[in-house]
């Protein structure tokens, strides 16, 4: 069913980055899988990719940030009968005995066609009942689409219709590199690289530097970097390790917390003006928020928290989302301190991150299956 069939990529609602960006961003991604591009067609509200492997094309699209929905479909005339016929067909194979379906029609606004979109939509659906009844698969048309165990959907264009085979609803925010600016990150827990990711949602390109205290948490880290990587439009990264050294992080909230300060001192170390930070309101004091905000004040970097006043529900959520489901669990609980702890931490913090700047290394690795190797190996 997939031959002779398209790519059909949504962008991000409301994404005011211009189709030839958001192409430019899929061409580079499409070449660095060493996928091959026939066409491009341009509609309204989607753009149409002719390429030679479809399901490589499908599953690299997946992983970028700045679309909606990505389908693979079948491309048919904009003429009634043509899109009943294949909506049906294809219906028989989706849809599953005993379950729901409904069928979805998105319409361009510069569509040539002679007839209604409710039109197709009524009867291919009476069509679909008609057809399955007949060897008793017993299914039936859901009363909306969030109630179907199946969503049939097609999107009519201005010359030509496209017939969705199979679809996933795509990572949203704005495509890599779109803002055309840097931000310095660490990756020291999930949290820290969730906050990562949201910076590269917005459109931004991360300079990571990986901390890390022991080989176990080396890996670790690595892996969360992996998170990102991924989803970067690039070959080959370079990243900055550093080796924090001070006793058992895991045993206490304290140690916990002093971990943070000295991620956070590192930045203030580094060259580049805008930093991430993985601060949170329900997750750490409002003391150390407060003296956080105002030391990188005074180094004059430009702070960017994206998950400072997310609860902790949606924390974690946002580290399944981004495919962190195993790490859930190490996820932070609260770690409460005082204006006079706070200071104590950040105290003792300033002089560990001067000694893991003396000490950083850069390093370079290529994306890849073998990049935790590659990457333990090089440190």
């Amino acid at each position: 069913m997939i031959e002779d069939s398209v790519l059909v990529i949504f962008p991000t609602c409301g994404n005011d980055i211009k189709f030839a960006e958001i192409v430019r961003v899929i061409m580079k991604r499409f070449a660095l899988k060493d996928i091959s591009i026939q066409r491009v067609t341009y509609e309204k509200g989607c753009i149409v990719f002719e390429v030679n492997n479809l399901v490589d094309a499908m599953s690299s699209i997946s992983e970028i940030y700045g679309i909606d929905r990505v389908a693979i479909a079948k491309k048919v005339k904009n003429e009634f009968q043509d899109l009943v016929k294949n909506i049906v067909r294809i219906g028989k194979k989706l849809v599953v005995p005993h379950n729901s379906f409904f069928v979805k029609i998105l319409e361009d606004d510069n569509a040539i066609i002679d007839f209604k979109s409710r039109d197709v939509q009524f009867v291919a659906s009476g069509d679909l009942l008609a057809d399955t009844a007949k060897n008793n698969f017993h299914i039936k048309i859901a009363r909306d689409e969030n109630l179907a165990d199946h969503l049939l959907m097609c999107y009519i264009g201005k010359n030509a219709s496209y017939v969705f085979i199979q679809s996933e609803i795509g990572l949203g925010g704005l495509p890599y590199n779109s803002q055309h600016c840097n931000a310095l990150s660490t990756i020291h827990n999930p949290t820290s690289a969730a906050s990562c990711l949201a910076s590269l949602k917005c459109g931004l390109v991360p300079e990571i530097c990986l901390l890390y205290h022991d080989t176990r948490d080396l890996k670790d880290n690595a892996k969360l970097l992996g998170l990102v990587a991924n989803r970067v439009n690039q070959k080959r990264m370079k990243i900055m390790v550093g080796h924090i050294e001070f006793g058992d992080v895991g045993i206490s909230s304290r140690n916990a917390l002093l971990s943070e300060a000295v991620a956070i001192c590192l930045l203030a170390h580094l060259p580049g003006r805008n930093i991430v930070l993985p601060l949170n309101i329900f997750i750490h004091s409002f003391s150390f928020v407060e003296q956080t905000l105002e030391r990188m004040r005074k180094v004059n970097k430009l702070i960017l928290s994206p998950l400072l006043f997310l609860d902790k529900a949606n924390i974690i959520n946002t580290l399944e989302v981004a495919g962190m489901t195993n790490m859930v669990s190490k996820s932070k609980s609260r770690y409460t301190a005082s204006k006079q702890e706070c200071r104590k931490c950040y105290e003792r913090a300033d002089k560990l991150s001067r000694k893991i700047f003396d000490n950083l290394k850069t390093i370079s690795f290529e994306i890849g299956p073998n990049y935790v190797h590659d990457i333990i190996d090089t440190v």
